[in-house]
């Protein structure tokens, strides 16, 4: 999932209009964690639900 990971978060910023270290820091600020781990969280989460 390492490359699948990493276009993951180029959609989310570029949907957003972040760039990825935006996005990165932002998720640092307010989960204390990357943005890989907060959307890979999100996406394990979204799984189990189907």
């Amino acid at each position: 999932m390492g490359g699948d990971s990493v276009v993951v978060r180029i959609s989310y910023a570029l949907t957003l209009g972040y760039a990825i270290s935006t996005l990165n820091r932002a998720c640092a600020a307010m989960e204390g964690r990357s943005a890989k781990s907060v959307l890979d969280r999100r996406i394990a989460l979204e799984a189990q639900r189907t």
